[in-house]
């Protein structure tokens, strides 16, 4: 039995952040990396977009200067290095694509890249410095965290505690009394503190329920998964960070808020 092709390819689960040097920089190895070849090559640029059309560019500076702009938006990028070469007998072409790069956004892997050629070295080589340039582009993915099921359910149920622990600190006396239906006493304190376990596991059960949907769903709203940096996407990205910033810290700004006042009550006004 022959082996009709060998090669070698990889996965990227992790988000993406390609900007203009990015891109020339891995158009720039594949480049050098054709050069040695035998025969002439060919890069290719195939770009395809939200509206679900797409292009085939053969130069990175078309590519960059794309619009990447509402429907027009870049989701997927696939650059391909072609050797162009026939068939010595038949003098039919024979070329054939002996590296693939993939940048899509809205893949479950957002960056995969195959090597295929007879040259173990050359493949080697190549794989070499392009994995160690896919790293330097790959970004944290928050949704893609959360989406390994045993996190989302440890996040979630983390969630609930900490809400939980905060509404309990939160929760007047008084309220609890209500709820109980017995005045607090030393005597009764006992009871008073199972009751209060047995209402906050029930607290606890339902957060659970709800957060997993809570924290997915906001997960994806304000987290950047992957970005071609370039054209119109530049603004919306940069929008978006700032976006971020200012609900992270408005939300330690109310955390911080809430510890104070509670202080206050307590020590304060008794």
């Amino acid at each position: 039995m022959s082996t009709v092709a060998t090669g070698i390819f990889e996965e990227v689960s992790n988000g993406f952040f390609l900007d203009e040097t990015k891109v020339r920089k891995i158009v720039d190895i594949i480049k050098n990396h054709g050069d040695k070849l035998e025969n002439n090559t060919e890069i290719t640029y195939r770009v395809y977009k939200k509206n679900n059309s797409f292009k085939v560019l053969t130069d990175v500076d078309e590519l960059l200067s794309l619009d990447n702009s509402n429907e027009t938006r870049v989701r997927r990028i696939l650059i391909e290095l072609k050797e162009l070469k026939k068939d010595s007998k038949s003098g039919r072409d024979d070329s054939q694509v002996v590296f693939s790069l993939d940048f899509d956004k809205e893949h479950h892997v957002p960056v995969i890249y195959t090597i295929k050629h007879e040259n173990r070295e050359w493949m080697l080589l190549l794989l070499d410095e392009i994995k160690s340039q896919v790293s330097r582009v790959e970004r944290f993915s928050l949704s893609r965290f959360l989406d390994k099921r045993i996190v989302k359910y440890i996040s979630c149920a983390g969630g609930s505690v900490l809400i939980s622990f905060i509404v309990s600190l939160l929760m007047p006396v008084s309220f609890l009394e209500y709820i109980v239906g017995v005045e607090i006493t030393e005597e009764n304190k006992v009871n008073f503190i199972m009751m209060k376990f047995i209402l906050m596991s029930f607290l606890c059960f339902f957060l659970f329920l709800v957060s997993g949907s809570i924290v997915d769903t906001s997960s994806r709203r304000f987290s950047i998964d992957s970005v071609f940096y370039f054209g119109d996407e530049i603004r919306i990205h940069d929008r978006m960070k700032d976006i971020q910033s200012k609900v992270i810290w408005g939300v330690g700004v109310a955390i911080v808020v809430s510890v104070i006042a509670s202080w206050v009550g307590k020590e304060v006004l008794g």
